[in-house]
């Protein structure tokens, strides 16, 4: 029998169990071949996302919540995964399953000598709510407990939302202990008061009280002998983050609000200003917004002189690395000093 007309074929087996049937030498195009093997990977990725996805919305693993980072891996008030989880983050980076633009800046990386005591702001282009830090960005120790019915949650530093297993009542509020070694005491309001870690100082929270005309806002976050002191001032009828004391110096924050044809008033961060003379400057451009005043379109990094802007824009895409480098060298100068500090002080 002629090969050519036989109708015995080969099987082969393709990506996620797909099994492709191609006779042998019946066809003198390669690129029909390719373009199969092609379709199958694509749909093999394909499939892989959606199932991620299913099984997230079935309590699997990689949930895809509408804020955060994308299968976060824990850090301070960020509880983490149980276990290893695929990533869902794609470019700088957007979260694949729901859009949402996210972006974490260290302001005061964690240290050994007070663990606990650091300042991480998170970025989420999805959300509609305003923080201490003006609208869409939430901040390390924003970390609540939510009852829903007969469920336990709770909101994050980074903006997500995640089931917990009940808490422990106590007398002045509630205890969760999560895998890992740390005990987070919340008050009766659900606000954060108190992070423990095997044997390292108590992280306490402290906050105004209700008399105050700034009740519940971060005063104090201490640790042993260090400290974080916020001050605030009042834009358009919302108090934001002015300053912030560390062991390395002042922070500075700086807020606009957006064009009055937008309809919005809530403040928008705009700058930050760092102890050591390094600006980070916060972008919102119209032209790149698509009509959310609160887009964040880019970030430039200011050095005395220097400056370097990043952003998705073909024009910009060059000094991309340059602004990689100054930030991560910003951020290990912080983070040896404060270092050397503990050391000192010791």
């Amino acid at each position: 029998m002629n090969p050519e007309h036989s109708a015995s074929t080969y099987l082969r087996p393709g990506l996620s169990g797909l099994a492709l049937r191609i006779a042998p030498q019946r066809t003198s195009r390669p690129w029909r071949r390719a373009s199969v093997w092609a379709l199958a990977l694509f749909s093999a990725l394909a499939s892989a996302i959606w199932a991620c996805i299913a099984q997230a919305q079935a309590g699997g693993v990689c949930s895809p919540p509408a804020l955060g980072a994308p299968c976060a891996m824990g850090g301070t008030a960020v509880m983490g995964a149980l276990e290893p989880q695929p990533g869902l983050a794609l470019g700088n980076p957007i979260h694949l399953a729901t859009g949402n633009k996210y972006q974490l800046e260290v302001d005061l990386p964690p240290n050994p000598s007070a663990p606990g005591l650091a300042l991480l702001r998170h970025y989420n282009g999805l959300a509609t709510t305003s923080g201490a830090f003006g609208r869409n960005w939430s901040h390390s120790y924003e970390l609540r407990l939510l009852r829903r019915h007969d469920d336990w949650r709770v909101r994050q530093g980074d903006g997500s939302v995640r089931k917990v297993p009940s808490p422990i009542a106590n007398g002045s509020g509630w205890s969760l202990s999560w895998p890992g070694g740390h005990e987070f005491h919340f008050d009766a309001q659900g606000h954060l008061a108190e992070i423990r870690k095997h044997q390292a100082a108590p992280v306490v929270i402290h906050r105004h009280p209700a008399s105050h005309p700034l009740a519940g806002h971060i005063h104090r976050v201490q640790a042993g002998e260090h400290r974080l002191d916020f001050h605030y001032e009042e834009h358009h009828g919302q108090q934001v983050v002015s300053a912030l004391d560390t062991p390395l110096g002042r922070f500075q924050y700086h807020y606009d609000q957006p064009p009055p044809a937008s309809g919005h008033s809530a403040p928008r961060l705009v700058a930050v200003h760092r102890p050591d003379g390094m600006r980070r400057l916060y972008h919102h451009e119209p032209a790149l917004q698509s009509g959310n005043a609160y887009a964040l379109t880019g970030i430039s990094v200011a050095i005395g002189a220097l400056t370097a802007v990043t952003s998705g824009r073909r024009e910009f895409l060059d000094v991309a690395l340059g602004v990689a480098v100054f930030s991560f060298v910003g951020t290990c100068a912080l983070a040896a000093f404060l270092e050397r500090k503990g050391r000192s002080d010791r």
